[in-house]
C-alpha cells in the first residue's frame, strides 16, 4: 500500500466558505470597491482565535481579487505591488514595522542609523509609488506586552499615519482579545475603524456553530471524494464522525484541515477510510499541551460512551489561551 494518498494534496487548498468566512470575504470585497471608487482609506479589523482562518481569509480574498497573491512586479515605471501583507514583528518598534513593510517592496538598504522618520517617509513613498491598494498587517497581538498586558502605543500610532496618508484598504489582523484591546485603547484609531470581521472557533453547543462546522466537513468530504478518495458517511448516527472530528479539533479550522491531511497521507491508498485510520492519524497529529494529563481519544470505539457534556468540557481546552496565561503568570511571579 502506498504511504501517501494523492487526495492529501487537495486539503490545504480547500475553501470551506462557512457563514462567517463568506461574510468576511464579502466585507473585504465591498470595502475595497469603496476605496477604489472614492480614493479614501478604509480600516477594517480581522480577529479570531488561533487557527480560525484569518490568514486563509486574507489569502482567499487576494486570490479572488488578483487571481493570485500579489508579488512585486517590475514595470517600466518601477515596482508595482497591489497588496502588501506584513506581519507585526515580535517586540515591535516603529522602525521594525516600517522595515518589515519596506522588505515587501524589495527595499533592503535599511541602515542601523536610519530613524523612524526616515523609514516612515520611505514607506509612505513606496505605498504610493507602487500603487498599493491593500495593506493588511497581521499578528497585531504582538503589540500587547504579554507580561504586563500593556499596549505599545508608540507603535500603534503608525496605523493612523498609514491610514491617513495612503488611500488603501487597511486591515489589522490578530487574536481577538489582544487586537480589540489594542484598538480600543487608542481613541483616535477607534474612530477610523469602518468594520470588524470576526472568525470564531465553533462551539458544538451552539446550534448555528454546529451547523456551520458540519457544512465545512461536507465541503471537505465533497472535494476529497472528487480527488478520488472515499470518506466516511457524516450522517452515520452510530459512528458520529462529525462529532468525533469536532472533538479531535475543538472546532478550529486549521486543526481540522491538518488532521484530515494527516489521515489521508497516512492511510495511503486505502479504498475506504475507517475509524482505525482516523485513530492512527490522530495519535501522530495530536500535540495538545493544554490536554496534558487528560485522556481524549475521539476515534476510539468506546469514546461515545462518555456523556457528551463531559467530552465538550474537555474539548473546550483545545487551543485554549488558559495554558498560555498560566505560563505567563509563572513567568511574572518569578520576575517578582
Amino acid at each position: 500500500m502506498s504511504p501517501f494518498c494523492p487526495a492529501a494534496l487537495v486539503v490545504g487548498r480547500i475553501v470551506a466558505p462557512h457563514r462567517y468566512f463568506a461574510e468576511g470575504l464579502t466585507t473585504l470585497t465591498r470595502h475595497l470597491a469603496l476605496v477604489r471608487s472614492t480614493g479614501i482609506s478604509h480600516l477594517l479589523l480581522l480577529s479570531g482565535d488561533t487557527g480560525a482562518g484569518k490568514s486563509f481569509l486574507l489569502e482567499t480574498f487576494l486570490v479572488d481579487t488578483y487571481q493570485e497573491v500579489p508579488e512585486p512586479v517590475r514595470t517600466g515605471e518601477g515596482i508595482e505591488l497591489k497588496a502588501a501583507v506584513p506581519q507585526m514583528p515580535p517586540n515591535p518598534t516603529p522602525k521594525g514595522l516600517y522595515a518589515e513593510i519596506l522588505r515587501l517592496y524589495e527595499i533592503t538598504d535599511i541602515k542601523s542609523n536610519d530613524t523612524a522618520s526616515d523609514l516612515k517617509r520611505r514607506t509612505l513613498a513606496a505605498l504610493k509609488e507602487c500603487k498599493t491598494e491593500i495593506l493588511a498587517i497581521e499578528e497585531l497581538q504582538h503589540l500587547t506586552d504579554r507580561t504586563t498586558l500593556k499596549t505599545k502605543h508608540h507603535v500603534d500610532d503608525i496605523f493612523k499615519v498609514l491610514h491617513d496618508s495612503t488611500p488603501c484598504l487597511m486591515v489589522l489582523s490578530g487574536l481577538a482579545d489582544e487586537l480589540e484591546a489594542v484598538v480600543a485603547s487608542n481613541k483616535q484609531l477607534v474612530t477610523r475603524v469602518r468594520g470588524h470581521i470576526h472568525l470564531p472557533r465553533f462551539d458544538w453547543n451552539k446550534k448555528d456553530h454546529r451547523a456551520e462546522f458540519i457544512f465545512c466537513l461536507e465541503q471537505f468530504k465533497e472535494q476529497i471524494e472528487a480527488a478520488g478518495q472515499s470518506f466516511p458517511d457524516l450522517n452515520n448516527t452510530k459512528l458520529k464522525f462529525d462529532f468525533r472530528l469536532y472533538c479531535a479539533t475543538g472546532g478550529i479550522m486549521r486543526l481540522l484541515a491538518n488532521l484530515l491531511e494527516e489521515v489521508l497521507s497516512t492511510a495511503g491508498g486505502s479504498s475506504c477510510l475507517n475509524l482505525e485510520d482516523f485513530e492512527n492519524a490522530y495519535h501522530t497529529f495530536r500535540f495538545r499541551p493544554e490536554l496534558k494529563g487528560i485522556e481524549l481519544e475521539p476515534f476510539s470505539t468506546g469514546f461515545l460512551d462518555t456523556p457528551q457534556h463531559k467530552l465538550l468540557n474537555v474539548v473546550k481546552l483545545i487551543g485554549s489561551e488558559e495554558l498560555r496565561k498560566k505560563l505567563q503568570s509563572k513567568v511574572s511571579a518569578k520576575k517578582k
